[in-house]
């Protein structure tokens, strides 16, 4: 009679996280409103809006999958066709319309296994799989969590895993398999430890108690109710507190604490229909009639079976049905209403028949031989009886070796038990004898050590407690120092963003400004090459703002590690095509050649974006200190530990100590180039941190008049 619990426990697990869906509901859709764009993006933001609705909005759910699936059909996106029919085989689950349920599940599975996408195949398996278990199936939803539990192993999905395993030990406990429930409920419970998951710790806890509960058990069985219910207090989780109190009441009901078994049922009605939950409500009243049925008040006790017979109905949970049709027939036969009696018995063996509930095919037979008898169809009577005792004794017979079997345990385990306590009497024995010999050693020695270990403790707690002071101040001054450190970094960063937005990047915007007004104005008047002027230093200022926008943005990114490194496969010579695109325009205009060499094409899997700043950047300054007509050369080569890239140009060049301070913040270098070109000083900073945080570095060298050479490094793992 308790296999109805496990029933509710587990179809909570599909209604919990329900709670807070609303708030992620609403910030999905209004991201959907500002993503006009017709594409894949479109569709998974309508997906996940009604994986979100589907336990709290259905209809709306339903109208966001529907959509999403004619829009991925017109794009062709077969992932996300998958995605939205198993949304609304998900819909017509939670509305109990089971067999359209599992047609659009069994599509979406085709999807997933055309696309050869295997999360896909395993979650729609185990969705498939709950369908099967409310339908009655066990068979088939065994299967199909079994299956999803082992593709979920293939990619280490730790929660999945447990939540298959659970849901089967909730399976063969309701088939009366107690010790592959035991089983597989025990492996779930390893896990949930393992990754210290407290809501499976919890729920595994209630199902182990109703398989306690089941083999008679209850001081075990109250351990692990009460073990889950520390943690669903803890966690306010009312829903499952509302089954929890069901599985206590029973246990109360069993042993005829009737009260308690009633304030139980109560609390847990009441929970259930705060909570709107259908299945929990239809447990608490059938629990209601077993409880007035005990106390042969009938009238109360139909009318709470009647209520859990109509709610059984609307969920489709035939096990409960099953259950209700017999204890209302027995009612009904003892107020001597046979037909009605016969009826509901019948109605109880179809369904029991039907999903191979021995325990109620049994209950039912012996039902059936009463009221046949007791119309006086002794044939009939005779031949359920039949039917009873054969059920009868195969359950017992059952039952009987399970018993034999758990007493020849308990043998084997107390004869083991005695040996190992003689075993240790004996042993205790000999180290008796032997303590006594040598306490009288001890004694003598211990009196003489003690005035020494006093001396030696005293010393050595003087040596430790100045050690200790020393060692506290020497933490503290690392500390300050440390924070003094970061304050300068802080500050410097502070400074170098203000200089930048007040004095480099305000200049050429004040240029551009005065220089477009007054050629707004007087256009007329200005003389041809006076216009070409002005338009080339609009020009001028419009590049230098926009490549010190660009740097700053990359710069602020990486400041606030917003900036992640992407790696995709690449060539050295694909990296200087595009270096050789960025700056080609800028060199051309000073006439200076830019050379790049390589000794041979090296295959790279590193962020190109990062490098192609670095490149750009590091090129870019070249060409600004080198004189008209000049060059600039950038060559590659790699060993076995890391590749080299170098920018060499033959321009202005750097003095010893500006070169040292070249790479830090809080050091100002930044000047004009060889045709008053402006720079800021975060080109070279930016390298700098893209470069560290691939894990190379970047160096210069350098001499006034002479020219410049940069140098960066990456890491051989760069190297494919």
């Amino acid at each position: 009679m308790v296999r109805k619990t496990s029933f509710a426990i587990l179809l909570l697990f599909t209604q919990i996280l329900s709670f807070g869906q609303n708030n992620k509901a609403d910030s999905l859709i209004a991201i959907l409103k500002t993503h006009s764009a017709v594409d894949t993006i479109r569709v998974n933001l309508m997906n996940r809006i009604a994986s979100e609705l589907v336990l709290t909005n259905p209809e709306m759910a339903l109208k966001y999958t529907l959509e999403s699936s004619q829009l991925s059909d017109s794009l062709g996106y077969q992932k996300g066709m998958a995605n939205s029919l198993k949304l609304t085989g998900r819909y017509f689950r939670e509305k109990f319309e089971y067999n359209l349920s599992l047609d659009y599940y069994k599509r979406s599975l085709n999807v997933y296994q055309n696309i050869g996408d295997k999360r896909g195949i395993c979650f729609c398996r185990s969705d498939m799989a709950y369908v099967y278990f409310q339908m009655g199936n066990y068979p088939k939803a065994i299967e199909f969590f079994y299956d999803s539990r082992n593709i979920a192993l293939e990619f280490n999905d730790k929660r999945h895993v447990i939540e298959c395993l659970q849901m089967m030990g909730v399976i063969y406990q309701m088939q009366g398999n107690y010790p592959k429930s035991t089983e597989d409920l025990q492996n779930a419970l390893l896990i949930a430890e393992e990754i210290n998951d407290r809501n499976f710790i919890a729920d595994i806890y209630t199902n182990l108690g109703i398989v306690y509960m089941k083999q008679n058990n209850n001081l075990l069985a109250i351990d692990s109710y009460q073990k889950a219910q520390t943690i669903y207090e803890e966690q306010k989780s009312n829903k499952k507190l509302g089954s929890l109190y069901n599985n206590l009441g029973k246990i109360y009901e069993d042993e005829n604490d009737l009260l308690k078994a009633a304030d139980l049922y109560s609390k847990a009605l009441k929970i259930e229909e705060q909570e709107g939950n259908k299945f929990g409500k239809m447990l608490s009243m059938n629990n209601f009639g077993s409880l007035y049925k005990k106390q042969n008040k009938f009238p109360d006790a139909l009318n709470y079976y009647e209520q859990s017979l109509i709610l059984s109905k609307e969920t489709g949970s035939k096990n409960i049905m099953s259950e209700i049709y017999l204890k209302m027939g027995d009612i009904y036969f003892d107020l001597g209403k046979l037909e009605r009696a016969l009826e509901l018995t019948e109605n109880s063996l179809s369904i029991s028949n039907e999903m191979g509930i021995l325990e109620h095919q049994m209950v039912g037979y012996g039902q059936l031989s009463k009221i046949h008898s007791a119309k006086n169809n002794y044939r009939k009577a005779f031949e359920s009886h039949i039917q009873f005792k054969k059920l009868n004794d195969s359950i017992f017979n059952e039952e009987n070796i399970k018993e034999v079997v758990s007493l020849e345990y308990k043998y084997k385990y107390e004869k083991e038990k005695q040996a190992q306590a003689l075993a240790r009497y004996e042993e205790d024995i000999i180290k008796a004898e032997q303590q006594k010999r040598m306490k009288v050693i001890l004694y003598f020695t211990i009196a003489g050590l003690i005035l020494l270990v006093i001396l030696f403790l005293g010393s050595l707690y003087s040596y430790y407690d100045k050690r200790k002071t020393n060692i506290e101040l020497v933490r503290q001054k690392r500390e300050i120092e440390k924070k003094s450190n970061e304050l300068i970094t802080s500050n410097a960063t502070k400074d170098k963003l203000f200089s930048i937005i007040v004095n480099d990047l305000q200049d050429p915007f004040n240029n551009i400004t005065n220089l477009s007004s007054l050629m707004a104005r007087e256009t007329a008047e200005l003389d041809p090459d006076v216009l070409s002027d002005f338009l080339k230093s609009i020009n001028k200022s419009a590049n230098f703002a926009n490549e010190l926008l660009g740097n700053l943005t990359e710069w602020a990114k990486s400041q606030t590690n917003k900036l992640e490194a992407e790696s995709d496969r690449t060539t050295i010579k694909n990296i200087f095509i595009l270096a050789n695109d960025s700056i080609e325009r800028i060199a051309n205009n000073k006439e200076i050649k830019l050379n790049f060499s390589f000794d041979k094409n090296i295959d790279l899997y590193v962020d190109k974006h990062m490098i192609n700043t670095v490149l750009r950047n590091l090129i870019s300054n070249a060409v600004k200190y080198s004189y008209r007509g000049g060059s600039v050369n950038v060559t590659a080569s790699s060993d076995e530990n890391e590749l080299l890239i170098t920018v060499t140009d033959n321009g202005v060049g750097i003095d010893d100590e500006r070169v040292s301070k070249l790479f830090q913040i809080t050091e100002k270098i930044a000047s004009a180039g060889t045709e008053n070109e402006q720079g800021a000083g975060l080109g070279l900073l930016l390298c700098r941190e893209f470069i560290e945080r691939l894990g190379g570095k970047i160096f210069a060298q350098s001499e006034s008049g002479k020219g410049s050479k940069f140098y960066f490094t990456l890491p051989q793992r760069y190297l494919s």
